[in-house]
């Protein structure tokens, strides 16, 4: 038997930074076998935070695995990552390993880990996490909550793997409910074409998403590398580092251009509180910057811009990405990346701006694309928080990204909020290096009864992102399309 008491520990953190711009240690391992586990005290494994400014980055967790025959465990279970200054964003939390399911109840409290153990199948009859770090791999894993899911102060982070079909990425019967500055973040596995290739995030009754709240429906992008990109895994201001054995796509390529997104389906009424959103900006796909791993050594190759509104030849630095509108001209008053898509059904995300080709290498990053908001509501779609769906502006002399798209069918639409879909802005460096804007994304609401006291929802809603200058141009403006579905039992002759 192991028993580890209450204020009872085992640890195996990382140190905290000591100097100003250095990162903190990682997190260690735990690796416990036993017969039975008991206690409540505390098996820990966090990485150590960040230096107090500069460069300082997050550092990341560490693994804890059980192996035991008889679970009578009540502690807490910790191998979360620290944060360094906020432009780099969070180390990711680290691994836990059980022999079993037993961890997985109703009630998740204080824990902070990434599951890798070997349940296929979570059906609890209600699930509440609170102060919790939740991330689940979405392979083989199917998860199921028979009741209400709520997150207080918890983030829960839904990673889906590679190669996906269309799949329930989760599935809660009945309300969806997000307070207390929670996050709720459903990455894409599905890489196959719209319409129907999206992971489905679906709920019985109400989607509720409080003050301070946040969901990041993230798409797939091919040069996403963990589970973190984008929301805060690497920063944009000094450049990406990413797996080296993972092989970038060949421009213009199939896995450049195939987007699945996650689409929420609602059975009764969406709520977006004032002070809650649902953001994808930046959330499409990749914009163009200097591939920095350690296997291009010369840190000479060129990244321009994934999507189908990306341009992909050198004789066209700076171009803005397109999607609703075609994307700005770029530093020689050529290029920028075409329009596409459907007005009337938005399926696709926004697509990356180019790098340009002048200043330094580290800071010349173009935006990335925004992403994809699909939203198939049963009753009400009240909004009085944001949607948000902007690519991303350039970095310094680079292009900006196009904007994502925003898809809502319900019955009612209402509230006080806002909707955007905006493309991000051109660069400009050194008083003679421009690019162009992104385009504007596409916005598209069917409703049969409108209630809207929000911000107008128009071509501003869908703007294209300004030029850095000279001969460079701005994105063009998006599409927006607002469709009164007849009542049901309508019938149409037609003659």
């Amino acid at each position: 038997m192991a028993r580890i008491e209450k204020g009872g520990r085992i640890l195996a953190n990382g140190n905290d930074a000591g100097e100003w711009s250095a990162g903190g240690g990682s997190g260690g391992s735990i690796y416990l076998t036993c017969g039975t586990l008991a206690g409540d005290g505390l098996l820990q494994a966090k990485a150590g935070a960040g230096g107090w400014g500069g460069f300082s980055p997050g550092s990341g967790g560490g693994r804890i695995a059980l192996h035991y025959t008889n679970w009578a465990w009540q502690g807490t279970n910790d191998v979360n990552g620290s944060y360094g200054v906020a432009s780099f964003g969070p180390g990711e939390p680290g691994t836990l390993y059980l022999t079993g399911t037993n961890l997985f109840s109703s009630l998740i409290v204080g824990h902070k880990f990434r599951y890798v153990g070997a349940m296929t199948n979570w059906e609890p009859e209600g699930l509440v996490l609170s102060n919790a770090t939740l991330w689940l791999d979405i392979s083989n894993l199917q998860v199921r909550v028979r009741g209400d899911l709520k997150l207080f102060n918890s983030e829960l982070r839904l990673i889906g793997m590679e190669g996906h079909t269309v799949t329930n990425i989760l599935t809660v019967d009945g309300d969806l409910i997000l307070t207390n500055g929670s996050r709720l973040s459903v990455l894409s596995g599905v890489t196959n074409e719209p319409p129907e290739g999206a992971e489905v995030v679906r709920v019985g009754r109400d989607l509720i998403v409080a003050t301070n709240c946040i969901i990041y429906p993230v798409s797939w992008f091919s040069l996403r590398r963990t589970a973190q990109d984008p929301l805060g895994a690497t920063s944009r201001e000094h450049g990406f580092f990413y797996d080296p054995t993972v092989l970038f796509p060949a421009p213009n390529s199939v896995a450049a251009t195939n987007g699945g997104s996650p689409r929420f389906v609602i059975g009764r009424h969406l709520y977006i509180n004032s002070g809650g959103a649902i953001d994808a900006s930046g959330c499409g796909y990749a914009g163009g910057f200097y591939d920095m791993s350690p296997y291009n050594r010369g840190w000479d190759l060129v990244h321009l811009g994934w999507g189908p509104g990306a341009i992909q030849t050198n004789l066209f630095p700076g171009s803005g990405a397109g999607h609703g509108g075609a994307g700005g001209k770029g530093r020689y008053g050529t290029g920028g990346g075409p329009a596409y898509g459907s007005s009337n059904a938005p399926v696709r995300p926004g697509s990356g701006g180019a790098r340009s080709d002048g200043n330094n290498w580290y800071d010349n990053n173009g935006g990335a694309g925004g992403g994809l908001v699909r939203l198939n509501v049963g009753g009400d779609a009240r909004i009085d928080g944001r949607i948000n769906a902007n690519g991303q502006s350039g970095m310094a002399s680079a292009a900006g990204g196009s904007g994502g798209g925003i898809w809502i069918v319900c019955k009612r639409f209402t509230g006080t909020g806002a909707l955007w879909a905006r493309g991000g802005n051109g660069g400009a460096k050194g008083g003679y290096i421009y690019s162009g804007g992104g385009a504007g994304g596409r916005i598209a609401i069917w409703y049969q009864q409108w209630d809207w006291n929000g911000t107008a929802i128009d071509t501003n809603s869908v703007s294209g992102g300004t030029a850095g200058g000279g001969s460079a141009t701005a994105g063009e403006v998006g599409t927006v399309r607002l469709y009164q579905l007849p009542p049901k039992g309508t019938v149409f002759v037609v003659r």
